[in-house]
C-alpha cells in the first residue's frame, strides 16, 4: 500500500502546483477496494484535507478494483453523484487496470496556471 501512499502523493503535489487558490468546499477519500487500514485513510484524508485548504480546492479520491468500461466516465459520474459543489477535482485510483485519472470541474479548471 505505500506504493498507492507514494502515487497519491504524488499526484497531489503536481496537481497542487497548478492550482491557484479559491475558497475550500471540502474534501473525500474513499477506498472501495478494502486495501487500505482505517489509519492509511485517515492519513489520507489529512494528506487531502491539507491540500484543499492550502489551494481551495474540492478533492475527491477514489481508489477502486473496478470502473467499467472507462476511468474517465467513472469519475465523472462519481464527482457528479456525491459532490459537495459544483467546482472541484477528483483522483481515480482504479487497482484492478492499473490506471489513474485526475479531472477537474466548474471553475476548478480556469484556476488551473501554466
Amino acid at each position: 500500500m505505500k506504493k498507492l501512499t507514494y502515487l497519491f502523493l504524488t499526484v497531489l503535489l503536481l496537481v497542487g502546483i497548478n492550482f491557484q487558490p479559491i475558497r475550500a468546499q471540502g474534501v473525500y477519500v474513499k477506498d472501495e477496494t478494502g486495501d487500505l487500514t482505517t489509519e492509511e485513510v485517515d492519513e489520507l484524508n489529512q494528506l487531502a484535507n491539507d491540500f484543499s485548504d492550502t489551494n481551495g480546492v474540492t478533492f475527491m479520491a477514489i481508489i477502486t478494483n473496478e470502473v467499467g468500461d472507462s476511468i474517465e466516465d467513472y469519475a465523472r459520474n462519481y464527482f457528479a453523484e456525491n459532490k459537495p459543489s459544483d467546482d472541484g477535482a477528483i483522483l481515480v485510483v482504479d487497482l484492478g487496470n492499473m490506471e489513474y485519472v485526475t479531472l477537474t470541474f466548474g471553475t476548478t479548471a480556469d484556476k488551473i496556471t501554466e
